[in-house]
This record gives structure tokens, sequence and C-alpha cells, in this order.
């Protein structure tokens, strides 16, 4: 939220979610993009994760919804960077009744959604490798 580190020397991730990355790509599931969720002049920047293929992983975690119609052109949020995909990628979003509910709490919403996140993560089942 707001601070970020280096992961193994390559994209910045915010703290509140590296340890989900982590784990994730340590089980196969490679990761592109992610945000753990901001509070910017009132907004909130919602917290997802873009994977590196188009039909990983194969669960949900709570509160989450799984988007794979991703324009081909992808803008790294960190730097001014664009990427121009020739295949879709599938990604995690907050769903709208999540963000719903917790548009007075803000702040509570983004660590709910992180540990969500963290949970989901370390249920997961390793990916098989190929």
């Amino acid at each position: 939220m707001g601070a970020n580190a280096r992961f193994k020397g390559k994209q910045r991730l915010d703290f509140l979610i590296a340890p989900t990355i982590h784990i994730l790509n340590s089980k196969g599931y490679k990761t592109k993009f992610s945000c753990s969720g901001h509070l910017k002049n009132k907004q909130w920047r919602h917290t997802y994760i873009l994977f590196e293929d188009y039909n990983e992983p194969n669960s949900l975690p709570k509160y989450f919804r799984n988007i794979v119609d991703l324009p081909s052109e992808v803008v790294n949020p960190i730097t001014p960077e664009v990427f121009t995909e020739q295949r879709k990628r599938a990604s995690i979003y907050l769903t709208q009744e999540f963000i719903d509910k917790n548009k007075t709490n803000k702040l509570l919403a983004i660590i709910k959604a992180n540990v969500s996140l963290l949970i989901w993560s370390l249920k997961l089942k390793s990916k098989k490798k190929e």
C-alpha cells in the first residue's frame, strides 16, 4: 500500500501483496503485474493480479472474480511502459459486490482482500510441470 520492494531483481511489488506473489510464482503460477490496492486522493485503487498465462489459476480467492477478456495492450502501472500482447492473460480482480460493501472503510477492505489472496495462495496446489 504505497511502499514497494524489488522481488528477485524484477518488477517492484507492493509490500502487502508480495508474500502472495512469491507463493504463486514458487508454485508455478507466474504473475505479470499486481497491485495490493491503494488509497489515493480519496479514490480506491483496487487489488488485482495479472498472470502470465490465459488459463490460470483454476480457482478463485474469496471476494475476487476472474477476467480473461483483457485488451491486447497492457500498460504497466508502475513504469510508463506499454506491452503489446498477442495473447490474452488471466487476471483476478475484486468483485463489484465486495467493492460496494466496503466503500466506507477502504483501508480495511484492502487488508481483507490481501489476506484473502494470501490464504488462497497457500491453499492452491502447485502447478504440474509440463
